[in-house]
């Protein structure tokens, strides 16, 4: 950030995080991806990368590796994956039971993952942690800037 706030025109690309975007392309750090460019960038990305890449309607980045929230699973010992966290928890219970391996396991260290999780928890419930016309920005389900 120092090196952008002294603009410092050595730097070519930049590795960010999502929670960026916003800021950088307000303070004029990073460029807008326009025609072909941009059509490249959201070639076959999914929605909602695509959406944290944007600000005010415009792309300023291009997501190389989204994070997912993703539920993996023996498929020898869960023969159908759980659709809700109170079946995940039931299965987990009954397995054991059965004295059979039975983990459930999170990325929640004191970081934006536990974060991230503890929003995945809320949304897949069916709640929000902000209501309000504003906040359409921040849930799971919009992604919108």
């Amino acid at each position: 950030m120092r090196r952008l706030a002294a603009k410092d025109n050595g730097i070519d690309i930049i590795g960010m995080d999502v929670n960026w975007t916003a800021e950088f392309a307000e303070a004029g750090w990073i460029k807008r991806w326009t025609g072909a460019n941009k059509a490249a960038v959201i070639n076959g990305v999914l929605p909602g990368p695509i959406a944290t890449a944007t600000w005010k309607g415009r792309l300023y980045a291009a997501p190389a590796n989204p994070n997912t929230q993703l539920l993996w699973y023996r498929k020898d010992l869960v023969p159908t994956p759980p659709t809700t966290w109170a079946q995940m928890i039931q299965q987990a219970t009954a397995l054991a039971k059965q004295g059979k391996p039975h983990y459930i396991e999170v990325q929640g260290r004191q970081y934006e993952g536990l974060t991230v999780w503890f929003n995945s928890l809320v949304a897949s419930a069916g709640g929000r942690i902000l209501s309000g016309p504003r906040s359409r920005a921040c849930s799971s389900s919009s992604a919108r800037r």
